[in-house]
């Protein structure tokens, strides 16, 4: 009986914190290269929903999982299903197909859901994280 409520709780918790990562990645991208770490953290805690979000949603900004940019200035090729392999440049360097090259941003947002009532019922915690790559020039 208690497993179905936790279930629920934790979709319900997951897509709060999807929904604030892609909103942030869109402010992100819509402001441009201006945007700050500071603006996308407040922009993921403050939309994502969970209770006491700005001391239980954490944002990291980095090479996040392996195999994505650290933040900068890259060419990014291939297409369909692989992959896409990441070439560094630097700003004003265009691309083998003649695109410019684009700055990009990696962050993701980690939330522990406790459980129900804290815990209490359901004592196994759960990180939920969501993580987006997005260029912003």
């Amino acid at each position: 009986m208690i497993a179905g409520p936790t279930a629920i709780r934790n979709t319900h918790q997951r897509s709060l914190l999807a929904n604030a990562v892609a909103a942030s990645a869109s402010n992100a991208y819509l402001t441009g290269p201006g945007v700050t770490t500071a603006n996308i953290t407040s922009s993921v805690q403050n939309i994502s929903g969970p209770r006491n979000a700005a001391a239980t949603v954490s944002v990291a900004f980095d090479q996040a999982r392996t195999g994505n940019p650290a933040p900068g200035w890259y060419c990014v090729t291939g297409s369909g299903v692989t992959l896409p392999t990441w070439t560094a440049r630097t700003h004003g360097d265009s691309c083998s197909n003649g695109s410019a090259a684009g700055s990009y941003v990696t962050f993701n947002a980690n939330y522990t859901n406790n459980g129900l009532m804290n815990g209490f019922l359901a004592p196994a915690s759960m990180t939920m994280t969501e993580q987006v790559t997005v260029r912003v020039k």
